[in-house]
Formats: C-alpha cells, sequence, structure tokens
C-alpha cells in the first residue's frame, strides 16, 4: 500500500516496482492499493498508468477528517486474505498524521517500506535507496 502525495507521485511508482518485482520473484501475485485524497486524484492516475502493464493497482480516495478511519478500513479489506508476511506498507508518502494511521494497522512479519533519498529542491533522481523492515 501506498500513499500518493502532491509532488512525488513517481517516488510511490517506484516503491512499488520494487515490492512488486520482489513479489514476483517469489512467486507472489502483486497489487498495490494507492490511497489519496480527493486532492490527489490526479497524481494517483498518473501513478497508475505508470505501472499498468507491471503491478495491478486499486486507487481508493479517503477523507482525512475522520481520524483515519476510512483509510483503515479501505487496508483492512485490501489485506484481509492476504498473508502477513506478503504486506507491506510504504512510509514514504503522506504527512505524519497518514504514516501514523497506516502503521497502526501493521501486524507482525508485515514489511515497512522506505524509499531513502536525496533533497535538494525536490528528489535527486538515482539516490535512492530502497529500505524494508519487518514487523517484529
Amino acid at each position: 500500500m501506498t500513499i500518493i502525495s502532491n509532488d512525488n507521485w513517481h517516488l510511490s511508482a517506484l516503491t512499488s516496482l520494487l515490492v512488486g518485482k520482489r513479489a514476483i520473484e517469489s512467486g507472489g501475485a502483486f497489487q498495490s492499493l494507492l490511497l489519496h485524497t480527493t486532492d490527489t486524484l490526479d497524481e494517483a492516475l498518473n501513478c497508475q498508468h505508470f505501472l499498468q502493464d507491471r503491478v495491478a493497482c486499486k486507487p481508493k480516495s479517503f477523507s482525512t477528517d475522520d481520524g483515519g478511519k476510512q483509510l483503515r478500513a479501505y487496508v483492512r479489506a485490501f489485506i484481509e486474505s492476504v498473508p502477513d508476511d506478503q504486506v507491506a506498507y510504504d512510509l514514504k508518502p503522506g504527512t505524519k498524521k497518514i504514516t501514523w494511521w497506516i502503521v497502526r494497522r501493521a501486524r507482525t512479519n508485515n514489511g515497512i517500506l522506505n524509499l531513502e533519498t536525496k533533497f535538494e529542491g525536490g528528489p535527486r533522481p538515482g539516490y535512492e535507496k530502497p529500505e524494508v523492515w519487518q514487523v517484529e
């Protein structure tokens, strides 16, 4: 799952590709839940279009006015039949409160994804370093 933000949908797409490659190599199917607010719909659609031949994406719009209830319900429904070790959360994009709402859903053996990058007036392509942490 990833959150789409205004200025870095391409980082979300890169993270989805990295996770998808890992899932496919391990023999699993791969889908990505692209969580976005109404003001980031265009970015979510750009990300979905970019990934269309590689990753099955499910864009879902959520409100930030309900303390994360809608977002958590989407996540719960998306992962309900997926083994814990095949679920990963992308923490890079989104606000701190949205990151917190997602992390609260993480279960033992889920993956937490982070894409470290250098910023100089924006993300610097070529400096991305993917990190995957397993929830204990």
